[in-house]
């Protein structure tokens, strides 16, 4: 029996669109795949997602890591809306769930895109506690971070469900001992849930 239900949110209930961004400024053409393999190797982005650098510093390094054709200041405003919307049946879904089970998210995110996520799109409702990688200093797939959502809860690793798009990042929840479903998108993420806890 599961005590907490862990999401990760991009890509599992928020849409992102950051490859189409870097499409968009791209000299030279991008694979998606190549971009989203790449994007957590980037400096900048390790940095500003675990609170260590600002939007500047950030932006500047996305676009020489790419070689976009873009100002600084426009990619990173751009880059805020790359957090495109929820995937609809996202609020049923949690509200459903959350009458009957804890919920928590674990998200790699940053001070650009996290208000509008939990704010303008109203996530933040659904999770009582967040563990955002900027505010705690720590990001996916880094054992630290699944090992502080263990001790913040009190919880054994195994009560823990955890749901992410990424593959290294369910590995290592593995690895410490969660129960884990490997998800593309949100309706796979809504049936594997389900299936899991029928």
């Amino acid at each position: 029996m599961y005590k907490l239900i862990l999401f990760d949110i991009g890509r599992v209930l928020v849409e992102l669109t950051g490859a189409d961004l870097i499409h968009r400024f791209a000299q030279a053409e991008l694979d998606d795949e190549h971009i989203h393999n790449t994007w957590i190797t980037i400096p900048g982005v390790q940095r500003f997602e675990t609170g260590l650098c600002d939007e500047e510093e950030f932006a500047r390094d996305v676009i020489q890591f790419y070689n976009l054709s873009c100002p600084v200041d426009v990619f990173a405003n751009h880059f805020q809306t790359a957090a495109e919307r929820k995937f609809d049946g996202v609020d049923a879904f949690l509200s459903e769930l959350g009458a009957r089970h804890d919920l928590a998210c674990l998200t790699n995110t940053n001070p650009l895109q996290w208000p509008r996520i939990s704010e303008e799109f109203g996530l933040g409702q659904y999770f009582p506690k967040q563990y955002v990688s900027y505010e705690l200093g720590l990001m996916k797939p880094n054992r630290a971070i699944y090992e502080h959502v263990v001790e913040d809860t009190n919880l054994d690793a195994s009560e823990i469900l955890f749901i992410d798009d990424n593959l290294a990042n369910c590995t290592t929840a593995g690895v410490v001992g969660m129960d884990t479903c490997h998800v593309s998108g949100f309706d796979d993420a809504e049936m594997q849930v389900r299936s899991k806890l029928s």
